[in-house]
């Protein structure tokens, strides 16, 4: 059992009043993670410069030398008018969030972006309310909302999906957040046909590369920002035939973006939070993941856990 108790939080300046008090979690593996504990002199000025507000309507998608483009990394709206509708009520919520702070001169800790993981945190699917979330949604009232936090997520989505979000108002210009976490592929890893008419396949380096740009999307839109990549969580069951492969292109992804925060230092960060959900003999705790993808209300108190002392520092180096 995981028993969270946090100090306050200031919106306005610095990082919380100290660690918090009580966070009892040991992963029951070892839980690999890249993360720089300083900031580098071109971070420090980037901290003083003024925000670049048009960065989204010009941003051009590029991926790094000797890796072509794929569907992965081309923004890309999905063909649903719930999907669009869900996608401009977040655009709504970001932009009357921005006002907010900016009226009141508070800051906006937290913004967390990616899929169906994080959508949950809402008690939503697809932009309704769902009663089978709700416990999920009171994880994120107790624990996280309370520190100045913002969700923006929509179920079934790939990196495409998520550019064309970003690159479209979800980003509002004025929310400026002081630390962004991201959690997207998953379903680029394993997609399901509903959600994948083209029927794409892409590799772990078309992934790896998708996110990526979707990174310098969002240090470009918000310069300042300390931004955390977690890494794609385990998922499959063990009658899922494809489970072993699925599980090995996301360790190969994951590894792929720890080189990437590696080489770029800075503001980029990226932790791998698999540990959280497997057990001792590396298979996935069915009690935090009860459909062996998306983490439950209990599970979402482990991954909280471990994720709350490393947003802390992050908080002050942005501070």
């Amino acid at each position: 059992m995981v028993h969270l108790r946090f100090s306050d939080v200031s919106t306005k300046k610095g990082c919380f009043n100290q660690s918090p008090r009580s966070v009892s979690f040991s992963p029951p593996c070892s839980v690999s993670r890249s993360y720089k504990q300083s900031r580098s002199p071109a971070q420090q000025k980037l901290a003083g410069v003024s925000r670049v507000l048009q960065a989204a309507p010009c941003f051009t998608p590029s991926a790094p030398k000797d890796v072509s483009m794929s569907a992965a990394s081309v923004p890309a709206p999905r063909d649903d008018p719930k999907w669009m509708r869900c996608h401009t009520e977040l655009v709504a919520e970001a932009n009357t969030i921005a006002q907010e702070h900016a009226d009141t001169g508070d800051d906006l800790n937290f913004l967390f972006l990616g899929d169906s993981i994080i959508e949950r945190l809402r008690g939503t699917q697809m932009g309704v309310p769902n009663s089978w979330f709700l416990d999920s949604h009171d994880v994120w009232n107790q624990v996280i909302a309370p520190l100045s936090s913002l969700a923006l997520g929509i179920s079934g989505d790939g990196t495409q999906h998520l550019l064309y979000r970003l690159l479209n108002g979800e980003l509002a210009p004025r929310l400026d957040p002081k630390v962004v976490i991201l959690m997207i592929g998953t379903n680029n890893i394993h997609i399901p046909a509903k959600f994948n008419p083209q029927n794409y396949d892409f590799s772990s380096l078309e992934v790896a590369t998708a996110i990526r740009i979707i990174v310098n999307l969002i240090s470009q839109m918000y310069p300042s920002s300390q931004v955390l990549i977690l890494g794609i969580l385990p998922r499959g069951g063990p009658t899922d035939i494809l489970s072993p492969s699925i599980m090995s292109k996301i360790r190969e992804v994951n590894a792929e973006l720890e080189n990437f925060a590696n080489e770029m230092g800075g503001n980029i960060h990226f932790l791998d939070c698999s540990g959280v959900f497997l057990d001792s003999f590396g298979n996935i705790n069915q009690s935090l993941m009860q459909d062996f993808l998306h983490p439950s209300p209990e599970g979402y108190q482990h991954l909280f856990a471990f994720l709350i002392p490393f947003l802390n520092q992050l908080l002050c180096f942005s501070s």
